[in-house]
């Protein structure tokens, strides 16, 4: 990872609110998907969790 690399991530990262540093409840996964495993499997192929 080069510096570019590290500017990009950091445009795009959000820091996380008190909800979710708090351990707040999860939403649901997004309309269509059973759950977030199946959810994460189709956008990263390598997540074998589901």
């Amino acid at each position: 990872m080069n510096a570019a690399d590290v500017g990009r991530w950091r445009e795009q990262f959000q820091v996380p609110d008190a909800t979710e540093r708090d351990g707040g409840e999860i939403p649901g996964p997004p309309p269509g998907w059973p759950d977030w495993a199946w959810w994460a499997a189709e956008h990263w192929p390598t997540c074998t969790d589901s």
